[in-house]
C-alpha cells in the first residue's frame, strides 16, 4: 500500500455556528506531530476524517439535534458504567436524516464535556471513498486518534515503533490486520472508556462490516456509536446493543428552514413582497408559510427540506415564489431530474457541455476526483480550451447545486511537489481540492441514470486516453483514468 494521506489541515473555525464553533479542534493535529511520527502515521492508515468532519460541522444548524443529548438511550450509553460486554448504540435513520451531522456534533458534544482527544475517534464511511474503505484502514485511522495526547502530540507506544523500524525503510507493508486489533486493545487497557464513532456503516459491504466489528470487540471499555440506513446485524454476545431511530424534527426543520431564509434570502423576499401592489401582509407571515409549507413536504429529512428551499430562495419575482411553494418536489428523484435538466438544457450550450462532463466524471470516479484530474478530462473531451483555467466556483454553478468543491486532505507538503491521493501534481500549478456530490443521495441517482444520462460515458473515458500519445503519458495527465469503472 502507498504511503498514506494524512491531512495537514486547519478548520476554519468562522464557518461554524454557536457551540460547534468553540470546542471543535482537529481531529488529527498534525501540527505538534514531528516529521517521524508523521511517517508513522501514514504507516497507520489512509483514511484521515479531518475534511469530512470539518464539512459535517458546517452543516451543522445552531439549535438543532439537541434532542439527542436529552434522549435516554444515548445518555444511557454515553454515561453507563463499563459491562461486560462493549457497548454499542447504533443510530438507524433514512436518507438525508442528518445522521453525519449527527456524528460530527456528538464528537464535539464529547470534546465539551471533557472527554480527552485520545479517547475519541471518528471515522466517515464516505460513499465516494468506498473502494479504500478496508477493515485495516478504518482500525488504522481510529489508532492514530487515540494515540493523540491531549495537550498535544502523539504518544506512539515502543512496540509500534519497534515493528515500524522492523521494516526496510523503503518497502514498509501495512500493518496486518491482527496486529491492528492487537494494538487496539493494548491502546483500550489504558482507559476506563473509549468512544469511537463510525458513520454510515452501511456503505461497507456486510463482510467488511462484520469482520470491522468483530476486531474492536475484545474490550468492554469501548463504547461504540454507529449509524446506518438500516440497523444491521450485530451479534449480541459480541457487544451490548442499543438503538436510537434518528429523523428530522419538526422543530429542527423549523429553524433551518428559518435560518436559510434569514441568512440567505429574507432581504430579497422581503422586496419581492412589498413590490406586489396593495399587500400589506407583514413579512413573517410570508415567511411562516413558506416555512410550513417546506417543512410539510420534507417527510423528517433535511436534505429534502435544504433542496426544496433552495428553489424558493433562486425566485426572482413574487409569483415566482408562490409557484415554487406549489410545485415543490415530494421525492428526491424528482428533483434531481430537474436540477440535470437545469444544467443540461438551461444554460448556453458549452456549460451545458460541461455540466455534463463534470457530473459524468463524479458519477463514474471510484476514488476521490481531483479538480486539476477534472480540468485535464474536460479538456481532452472536447469541453475547455487549450491553457484554459477551470476555477472551482464555476465547476459547482454549471451543476445546478449537485455537485461541491472540497479540501482534499494532503499527506506531504514540500516546496516542489504535493502528492495526493490521485497521484502527484505539480504544487503551484494545479488545486488541491476534490469533486464530490453534494448528498450520496444525488451520487446514487447518477449511478442508476447513468445508462440514460451518460450513454456513451466509456467511448468517452476512452477517447480521452487516446488523445495521448502513450499509456503513461495518459496516465500522468489523466490521474482519474486508473480509478474509474469502465465496465
Amino acid at each position: 500500500m502507498n504511503s498514506a494521506q494524512m491531512s495537514h489541515h486547519s478548520y476554519n473555525n468562522t464557518s461554524i455556528s454557536g457551540d460547534a464553533r468553540a470546542h471543535l479542534g482537529n481531529v488529527f493535529n498534525f501540527s505538534s506531530a514531528d516529521s517521524e511520527e508523521q511517517d508513522m502515521l501514514d504507516w497507520l492508515t489512509t483514511l484521515n476524517p479531518s475534511a469530512s468532519h470539518d464539512h459535517a460541522c458546517k452543516q451543522y444548524q445552531e439549535g438543532t439535534l439537541r434532542w439527542i443529548f436529552d434522549h435516554a438511550t444515548f445518555r444511557n450509553w454515553r454515561d453507563r458504567p463499563n459491562t461486560l460486554l462493549p457497548q454499542a448504540l447504533w443510530c438507524r435513520g433514512g436518507i438525508g436524516t442528518g445522521k453525519t451531522t449527527l456524528v460530527a456534533r456528538i464528537l464535539n458534544h464529547l470534546q465539551e464535556r471533557g472527554k480527552p482527544r485520545g479517547t475519541l475517534a471518528v471515522v466517515y464511511c464516505q460513499y465516494s471513498k468506498r473502494d479504500i474503505l478496508t477493515v485495516e484502514t478504518v482500525m488504522g485511522s481510529i489508532l492514530a486518534q487515540l494515540y493523540q495526547h491531549s495537550e498535544g502530540g502523539f504518544g506512539i507506544p515502543a512496540h509500534i515503533k519497534a515493528a515500524y523500524k522492523s521494516q526496510p525503510r523503503f518497502w514498509r507493508r501495512s500493518p496486518t490486520l491482527e496486529q491492528l486489533k492487537t494494538w487496539f486493545r493494548l491502546r483500550l487497557e489504558d482507559e476506563n472508556a473509549v468512544f469511537v464513532l463510525v458513520d454510515a456503516v452501511d456503505e461497507l459491504t456486510p463482510k467488511l462490516r462484520r469482520k470491522l466489528l468483530h476486531s474492536m470487540q475484545s474490550t468492554s471499555r469501548l463504547k461504540l456509536l454507529v449509524t446506518s440506513r438500516d440497523a444491521p446485524e450485530m451479534e449480541t454476545d459480541v457487544f451490548e446493543k442499543q438503538e436510537v431511530e434518528i429523523r428530522a424534527h419538526e422543530t429542527d426543520l423549523q429553524i433551518l428552514v428559518k435560518s436559510k431564509l434569514r441568512e440567505e434570502g429574507t432581504e430579497a423576499l422581503r422586496r419581492l413582497i412589498l413590490s406586489k401592489p396593495g399587500n400589506d401582509l407583514s413579512f413573517s407571515t410570508d415567511e411562516e408559510q413558506i416555512v410550513s409549507k417546506v417543512t410539510q413536504l420534507a417527510q423528517e429529512m433535511f436534505l429534502h427540506a435544504a433542496l426544496n428551499l433552495d428553489r424558493v430562495l433562486e425566485c426572482q419575482r413574487l409569483e415566482d415564489v408562490g409557484h415554487s411553494l406549489n410545485h415543490l418536489h415530494i421525492k428526491l428523484d424528482s428533483y434531481y431530474d430537474k436540477a440535470w435538466e437545469r444544467a443540461t438544457d438551461d444554460q448556453t450550450q458549452l456549460r451545458c457541455q460541461r455540466a455534463k462532463l463534470i457530473l459524468m466524471w463524479a458519477t463514474l470516479a471510484k476514488q476521490p476526483l481531483t479538480v486539476a484530474a477534472l480540468r485535464e478530462a474536460i479538456r481532452a473531451s472536447g469541453g475547455g480550451v487549450k491553457d484554459e483555467v477551470l476555477a472551482e466556483e464555476e465547476i459547482e454553478s454549471y451543476c445546478a447545486g449537485l455537485i461541491r468543491v472540497e479540501p482534499l486532505p494532503l499527506r506531504r507538503c514540500s516546496s516542489k511537489k504535493v502528492e495526493t491521493v490521485s497521484g502527484s501534481v505539480d504544487g503551484g500549478t494545479s488545486s488541491n481540492s476534490v469533486i464530490a456530490f453534494r448528498h450520496v443521495s444525488a451520487h446514487h441517482y447518477f449511478e442508476r441514470m447513468q445508462d440514460t444520462h451518460f450513454p456513451s460515458s466509456s467511448k468517452a473515458i476512452v477517447a480521452a486516453c487516446l488523445l495521448h500519445s502513450s499509456p503513461a503519458e495518459a496516465l500522468s495527465a489523466l490521474p482519474m483514468c486508473h480509478i474509474l469503472s469502465t465496465e
